[in-house]
């Protein structure tokens, strides 16, 4: 009887140990890369997009900065959907693409929100007032005729509105689409489901 007592005690030792490097490993366990997905996508469907528009929103634009927007979002997301393999296309789209930009007053949530990074956000913030009109990115993807959201990136609060330049633009934008995968190439040997 003892020998199973000696058993249960070195079990019930082993406990928090087990609990702790359980715990551990749910903290540090991120997001998986494709973590903007929305819903599942048979990639090999998604060989061309189209650049659909630019939506502003929240407090007001200067017309100058919406129209920096309006010209920088397609022409860098052009760029990097290319860079990924897929084709622009004027009509019969598999992916259909909206950025989205929304000015609002609101503090940081993080110093990791910052497209500049958090030791640039945190030296900025000692002379920044708490809340600030700043920028926050959304870009989604929609796939086939029926315009199906199946991805979606936002960035909050990605820079100042004081901070507007067209490089913060472009780096948010690739920021945005940084996960989004390659085109994968279709086996024309392949026989098709549909």
């Amino acid at each position: 009887h003892f020998m199973n007592f000696f058993e249960i005690l070195r079990v019930l030792r082993l406990l928090p140990g087990l609990a702790a490097l359980l715990f551990l490993a749910a903290c540090q366990s991120q997001l998986p890369d494709n973590s903007e997905f929305v819903r599942t996508v048979n990639f090999s469907d998604l060989q061309t997009y189209r650049y659909k528009h630019t939506l502003t929103s929240g407090l007001e634009w200067r017309d100058a900065n919406r129209l920096v927007l309006e010209e920088l979002s397609p022409e860098v997301v052009g760029k990097e959907m290319t860079r990924r393999g897929y084709e622009a296309v004027e009509t019969g789209e598999d992916i259909l693409v909206v950025v989205k930009w929304r000015k609002a007053a609101s503090a940081y949530q993080s110093p990791f929100d910052s497209i500049d990074g958090p030791v640039a956000s945190l030296g900025r913030r000692e002379s920044a007032p708490g809340f600030s009109s700043r920028i926050s990115l959304v870009v989604e993807l929609y796939e086939g005729p029926d315009s199906e959201l199946f991805w979606r990136k936002e960035l909050y609060n990605a820079f100042d509105a004081i901070q507007f330049t067209t490089s913060r633009i472009t780096r948010t934008l690739q920021k945005a689409l940084d996960n989004f995968p390659e085109r994968v190439e279709r086996d024309p040997n392949l026989p098709s489901i549909q």
